[in-house]
């Protein structure tokens, strides 16, 4: 009895040990709604934001380009300060991530961003992504490779009418996961200072293929992401040995 109470105590002790270190990868939302920020993102051209021991750098783009945080369901860019651009519809779009129009017209909006110390993207949340219109978010990550985000319902779209996610020429192209336009578990790694673009498009509708309503893009938001440290090897490796020793002298 005493043997199997002592195996019992070793192996809740390790648990409780694999559990403390789990805890240091306490997540990290970064939101970005309803002027959450104040002044300090809307009407900006660069940003500095924090959550828990993160700081985060977020820079408007094209230049002239300034942040704008003030709606309920995540931030757009305001262009109109671009020269020789108009944001989409002039008012109507500066609280999107959209594509500019006029004489310097056609380019995305952007938010490039960045982190003061190493970790992990989980999740990232949008916002208004439309299937129909074959919509789209992008991300450069930090070594150059293309990510793209369509909504969930976009295949669905395609095949109706015969077409399918391969007609589009965009790179790595991911569905969000579900009627929220979100891409949950992404687990994208970070260093310190690498940057991140984020840029919005709208593909151009395969021939033959009419969206609902004969809508067109006109942009969407981002409404943040969410961050979790990067794990340390070395922390688990001896957590485990750790463990793996107590639960050893208990046995003997």
């Amino acid at each position: 009895m005493f043997r199997r109470s002592g195996q019992w105590t070793a192996i809740w002790g390790a648990m409780a040990c694999l559990a403390a270190c789990g805890s240091a990868r306490a997540a990290h939302s970064f939101r970005f709604q309803s002027n959450l920020h104040g002044a300090t993102v809307t009407g900006q051209s660069s940003a500095l934001v924090a959550a828990g021991a993160y700081g985060m750098s977020l820079t408007a783009g094209p230049a002239g380009a300034a942040l704008n945080e003030t709606h309920p369901q995540g931030m757009g860019i305001d262009s109109r300060g671009v020269a020789g651009a108009l944001d989409a519809t002039s008012t109507a779009g500066v609280d999107k991530i959209n594509v500019l129009e006029g004489p310097a017209g056609g380019a995305s909006e952007t938010i490039t961003f960045s982190f003061d110390r190493s970790g992990v993207i989980r999740d990232l949340l949008f916002d208004g992504i439309k299937d129909e219109t074959l919509e789209y978010f992008q991300l450069t990550l930090p070594n150059g490779e293309l990510l793209t985000f369509v909504d969930a319902e976009a295949e669905f779209r395609l095949t109706q009418q015969g077409f399918s996610l391969a007609d589009l020429s965009l790179p790595n192209i991911t569905p969000l996961v579900d009627g929220n336009d979100d891409r949950m578990g992404i687990n994208l790694p970070f260093a310190a200072g690498d940057a991140f673009v984020l840029s919005y498009g709208n593909h151009p509708f395969p021939t033959g293929y009419v969206p609902r309503q004969n809508e067109l893009g006109n942009g969407a938001r981002w409404e943040g992401l969410v961050i979790v440290p990067e794990p340390s090897g070395l922390g688990l490796t001896l957590c485990g040995v750790g463990a793996l020793l107590g639960m050893r002298r208990k046995l003997l």
